[in-house]
């Protein structure tokens, strides 16, 4: 009778005022003084240090310069420096097993590639990822000094591409309540190798609130995934979506664990994309371990204070 009721009351438009005005403000005030205290000091202690705040009004903003440009065409010509013909020959063949099965044996469409970059433009890319003006902006978001969870440069081919599946599909990256990604194009983007989507709007009620439709009985990297023709809203519906695609220098700040999101759907073409995701300390780590291999390539690296101590924990 009790889970009769609760359906019944989520169904709703009473629920939507509850959450928004009691629950979700609760568990935030929660999250930020309690959860994460530690990161809640180190954010003051951050910007009493004349750090600049960021005012952010969305869990998503691009943004465009030139040292976004010149980190994305380092990275490129790391990559075309005869390295990327045998990469991406590699993943066409690949008959790699993996957990996620929407990427693994002949439906492999994605790979790391970390690691295929070299020391210097390694460097610049730890220099980018724990700069003052980013973590400033990322600290702004989360209202607490972040962790730096995971940096991965990343290529995407068209593999089986009428079988869309798993993040070719509308979903959250669930590992945690609060994030903020960079999503960083490393190649052109174009409709026909994989724009990076996401839900304009700000989703109000955060992590308390699933889009409907999502697939039934998921296999292992389809769990909470939408198809387009059941998503809430189209792709192409520029009002409602935010689409990332064209000349390298662009930069998607998203947090991936709120906002609605999908792409790497490649028909045509290979895509390259540089992805930095900050987190906290309540978030679920990936057991990757070329994740683990970056971080502690940076730590190598980074002079040490209480605050990149924190961020490399």
């Amino acid at each position: 009778m009790l889970i009769n009721f609760l359906k019944k009351i989520k169904s709703k438009r009473i629920w939507f005022f509850i959450v928004k005005y009691f629950l979700k403000p609760l568990y935030d005030f929660i999250w930020i003084n309690i959860i994460n205290i530690h990161g809640r000091l180190l954010f003051f202690l951050w910007f009493l240090k004349g750090n600049k705040k960021t005012s952010i009004d969305n869990d998503k903003m691009l943004l465009e310069n030139d040292e976004i440009k010149f980190l994305s065409k380092k990275i490129l010509n790391d990559l075309n420096s005869g390295k990327l013909p045998e990469i991406i020959n590699k993943l066409n063949t690949s008959n790699e097993k993996s957990e996620n099965l929407t990427n693994s044996e002949n439906n492999k469409f994605k790979e790391d590639i970390t690691n295929n970059i070299n020391l210097d433009t390694k460097k610049l890319l730890y220099e980018f990822s724990l700069s003052k003006k980013i973590i400033s902006l990322v600290s702004s978001y989360l209202k607490v000094l972040p962790i730096l969870n995971n940096i991965s440069i990343y290529v995407n081919i068209p593999k089986n591409i009428k079988n869309v599946r798993g993040s070719m599909n509308w979903h959250r990256d669930d590992f945690g309540y609060k994030s903020m990604d960079i999503f960083i194009p490393i190649s052109n983007i174009d409709d026909h190798n994989g724009p990076l989507y996401c839900v304009k709007e700000k989703e109000k009620l955060g992590r308390f609130i699933n889009y409907s439709n999502e697939i039934n009985s998921p296999q292992k990297g389809d769990r909470g995934k939408i198809k387009e023709e059941y998503f809430k809203f189209s792709s192409n519906d520029e009002k409602k979506i935010i689409k990332l695609s064209g000349s390298i220098g662009k930069a998607l700040f998203i947090d991936s664990f709120n906002c609605y999101h999908k792409g790497g759907h490649c028909t045509k073409n290979f895509r390259i994309m540089l992805r930095i995701t900050y987190s906290t300390i309540d978030t679920y780590l990936t057991n990757e371990n070329y994740y683990d291999d970056v971080i502690n390539d940076i730590k190598k690296y980074s002079k040490k204070d209480i605050f990149t101590n924190y961020i490399l924990k």
